[in-house]
């Protein structure tokens, strides 16, 4: 059903056909619609569930070459493209390579490099991360 017509008249069907239902009929129908419905939801539910595991399986190992922070593959983009339409950023990069030996650049920083800005998190602007203490190695 794609035009306007067809789901109009798909919907005055169903009227038709649920206004000659008996009480019965009806009850039966809507703990059906009610089952249907609570089947599909814990589907979703899993299948969500199941969606997040796999993708927090590989854990936060992209590391961005602008704010050196760890990221998940969904976080991050590749920065050939980035580069290519901004070749000013490469004053902004850490030269890191990490998964696939390919530098990524994290969602935040992509959207202000793209606006010809420094992002505020990054190291050019000299926030960094302290060195792990000696006790916790």
């Amino acid at each position: 059903m794609s035009s306007p017509d067809q789901k109009a008249q798909h919907n005055q069907n169903k009227k038709n056909y649920r206004s000659k239902m008996t009480s019965d009929q009806k009850a039966k129908c809507n703990e059906k619609q009610k089952a249907y419905r609570s089947r599909q939801k814990a589907i979703s539910i899993e299948s969500a569930i199941s969606k997040f595991h796999d993708m927090a399986a590989e854990g936060p190992v992209y590391i961005c070459f602008c704010c050196d922070q760890l990221w998940y593959r969904q976080s991050v983009l590749n920065t050939e493209k980035l580069k290519d339409l901004n070749p000013v950023i490469h004053g902004y990069l850490e030269k890191k390579k990490t998964i696939d030996n390919v530098e990524w650049v994290c969602k935040t920083c992509h959207s202000h490099l793209v606006k010809n800005k420094i992002p505020p998190c990054a190291v050019v602007n000299g926030l960094v991360f302290p060195q792990k203490p000696s006790f916790c190695i």
